[in-house]
């Protein structure tokens, strides 16, 4: 039996195990010493990993040379029944795992003439056997083509690459052109369609039927480049209008004023579409020049040019 007393006092030597106080706290506890094991347990169990294996370690806290343990993939309920029997100084390596699995082990001290209790369990996940490349990059972008790069984050040998107009869902098998074994980076995509956004993905090929998830997306945009005529803009295919909005490639400049141009889908009293919905416009306080795309002409050969302008009053309005 052993008591304790806690109790605020200036002598402290007057206060006796067994004295009755009218303030603090006394409490009493059961001790009970018994001898210790003769075979004491391991403690502070490791595992170092790998995608297929993982090297498990422990403290030997008394005087064992041998061990046992018991392992498996979780959840895991051990039997008693050690898988490796009398291992050497503390350590081994457990094969044949599978990538990204979730184990456990327990070891058990074996001194010669009886056993420890067994510690445990100490549980650990394998890692990834072939993990995604990372920092997707795009450089030397033109109209036409683009070189991307990425950064490798494991032992693959070969890629493989997703790109297309942005939007697609990778490994979807819809929206995309797929080059399969690329054997070196940097990679260059070409035959690319001007002024267009295009996404891209790339995974890790470690062996055979071991990929790696594909990675996060990159994104780039080619350049503008001249256009073929014929050629017409009509400002339908905008995907979104509104204050110095413009069509890819095309470009302003005000002249007088700040707020010009804006392109719109919803019909004014003081402008609105030649056909369709969809039309460019600047403000009668604002003079403003829009200039289009480059446009691929040939020497020597005439062309004629054409645009339709509004001019629109309330009262009196005059289109042309």
């Amino acid at each position: 039996m052993m008591r304790v007393i806690d109790m605020e006092t200036t002598t402290p030597s007057s206060i006796v195990p067994c004295g009755t106080y009218g303030y603090g706290e006394t409490e009493d506890y059961l001790v009970n010493i018994t001898e210790a094991p003769a075979c004491l347990p391991p403690s502070s169990l490791l595992a170092t990993l790998s995608a297929f294996q993982a090297t498990v370690s422990w403290t030997e806290t008394g005087t064992a040379t041998s061990w046992d343990v018991e392992w498996g993939p979780t959840p895991f309920t051990p039997t008693g029944v050690p898988t490796i029997s009398s291992l050497p100084p503390p350590g081994i390596i457990l094969n044949g795992l599978l990538p990204s699995t979730g184990y456990a082990y327990y070891v058990r001290a074996n001194c010669g003439s009886s056993y420890s209790t067994w510690s445990g369990p100490k549980n650990f996940t394998t890692t990834v056997s072939c993990p995604a490349p990372i920092m997707l990059v795009s450089t030397g972008i033109t109209a036409n083509g683009a070189t991307i790069d990425w950064t490798s984050t494991g032992v693959e040998t070969a890629w493989d690459i997703e790109y297309g107009p942005a939007g697609f869902v990778a490994g979807s098998g819809i929206g995309y052109t797929e080059v399969a074994g690329v054997l070196s980076k940097p990679y260059f995509i070409g035959g690319l369609i001007p002024a267009t956004m295009y996404d891209f993905y790339v995974r890790a090929v470690c062996g055979p039927g071991d990929v790696s998830t594909w990675s996060t997306k990159g994104t780039f945009t080619t350049l503008c480049d001249s256009y073929i005529v014929p050629w017409m803009e009509g400002f339908e295919g905008m995907p979104a209008v509104g204050s110095k909005i413009l069509p890819p490639c095309w470009s302003y400049e005000n002249v007088e004023g700040t707020s010009g141009p804006y392109s719109s889908a919803t019909s004014g009293a003081y402008n609105g579409p030649h056909t369709g919905i969809k039309y460019i416009y600047t403000n009668y306080d604002n003079t403003t020049w829009v200039f289009t795309p480059k446009i691929h002409l040939t020497a020597r050969v005439m062309y004629n040019f054409s645009f339709y302008m509004m001019n629109k009053l309330v009262t009196s309005p005059v289109d042309f």
